[in-house]
């Protein structure tokens, strides 16, 4: 008893990020997100690089975990400039001017065996510094 006891106070004191990208975008943790340490199979590595962070939200929620994402985003100065089928690029310029800043924000599905969409879509957050500018943005 006092081991599940030890295990459950463990689990519950275990630091849970509460924000991602703290030291760029500071975006939060979306409601139906939990942080993945291997992306649905793409490597731990992501874990390891300090401007990557992976999070796993069901299928079913894909699309409003990326609407609160990209709303979070622009709430914090980084309109969205670009993107593709699985790909979001938001900007935000530098107050010098000249280079930008990009979050880039791409879901990523593993595949299955036959086809089907997996029950957990992953969504790859990437912070690059001084990159050319895609689009005019305000700083």
């Amino acid at each position: 008893m006092l081991a599940v006891l030890a295990t459950a106070a463990a689990l519950l004191a275990a630091p849970q990020a509460s924000a991602l990208l703290p030291q760029t975008a500071n975006l939060p943790l979306g409601p139906n997100s939990t942080v993945s340490a291997d992306c649905g199979g793409l490597g731990a590595d992501i874990a390891r690089e300090p401007e990557r962070v992976c999070v796993g939200v069901p299928a079913a929620s894909l699309d409003a975990e990326l609407r609160f994402y990209v709303a979070e985003a622009a709430a914090r100065g980084w309109p969205v400039v670009g993107a593709r089928e699985t790909a979001i690029q938001l900007e935000r310029k530098h107050a010098t001017g000249g280079a930008c800043d990009a979050l880039v924000i791409v879901a990523y599905s593993p595949e299955t065996a036959d086809g089907a969409l997996p029950p957990e879509i992953f969504i790859l957050f990437g912070f690059d510094a001084d990159i050319p500018c895609l689009a005019p943005t305000t700083p």
